[in-house]
């Protein structure tokens, strides 16, 4: 197996300029962004919800033992302080791209872990969920529905329209944003006994303009989370911005919490 490693930012922690000021570590952040695009330096945001605007913070990066820079595109918290993670999708040559990886963050080590199964799956995973100690995925490139075992076994559940995975733990339901835009996107869930998708009656609405950013474009969803009983979902935009918005479940609505670094892809909430 290859290690990888989280590796700290030693020398001090960043506040994302145009964020809000400084507001405490990673240890109580709301939730966690990471880099994901190809290219990208694989940074790992904190960011905290309290503040007014949010503030996001720059607590390490994601590299090999080789120190190559590992983008990631999924993120989620499991049961018992397990953190799974997926990197970017692969490119020519690149060993690197398409891994799970299991990360302990109290140690800041990475372990990857072999696919098996349905492995044409694995192409481009864009989101991460645990629902209870299922870790559910979804698929991009291959557009699929999936399930993860802890020993990297996938197993292909229902067809996916790419979108974002976020579990209530309170109400035992997760969602699916089941489109590629955020504007417009069903709001359905997963049935948690066979994996398939339920169709919802909620459209997300994204409004129009974008609150007190009417020049940005909406553009496509990259991963969502709830932080508590907020249902959180990371948004990026034309033109190289990403942003935070709050979803109401009930009715799909949003609101705007405030911007976030453009190449941030990976989103998950350490409840």
């Amino acid at each position: 197996m290859k290690r990888i490693l989280i590796a700290a930012i030693a020398a001090t922690i960043t506040t994302i300029t145009g964020c809000g000021s400084s507001g405490g570590g990673a240890g109580n952040a709301d939730l966690y962004l990471i880099d994901g695009a190809s290219g990208t330096q694989g940074f790992i945001y904190s960011v905290d919800l309290s503040t007014d605007p949010i503030t996001v913070e720059i607590t390490g990066q994601v590299t090999s033992d080789d120190g190559d820079v590992l983008p990631m595109t999924g993120l989620a918290f499991g049961p018992g302080g397990v953190v799974a993670g997926t990197t970017s999708a692969a490119e020519e040559a690149d060993d690197l791209g398409d891994l799970l990886v299991e990360i302990d963050l109290a140690t800041g080590d990475a372990e990857a872990i072999d696919w098996s199964g349905d492995t044409d799956c694995i192409d481009g995973v864009n989101d991460l969920a645990f629902a209870g100690d299922t870790l559910y995925a979804v698929s991009g490139g291959a557009t699929c529905i999936m399930t993860i075992d802890e020993d990297g076994e996938v197993a292909e559940t229902d067809t996916s329209n790419y979108g974002a995975l976020a579990y209530d733990a309170a109400g035992e339901t997760l969602y699916y944003f089941n489109s590629y835009d955020i504007d417009g996107a069903s709001l359905d869930t997963i049935d948690l006994d066979d994996g398939s998708i339920v169709t919802g009656d909620v459209e997300v609405d994204a409004g129009d303009p974008l609150g007190d950013y009417p020049d940005i474009e909406y553009s496509y969803i990259k991963g969502a989370t709830f932080v508590g009983s907020r249902l959180i979902a990371l948004v990026g935009y034309y033109y190289g911005t990403s942003v935070l918005v709050e979803v109401d479940p009930e009715d799909g609505t949003i609101v705007v919490l405030g911007i976030v670094p453009p190449n941030a892809d990976a989103i998950a909430a350490a409840n």
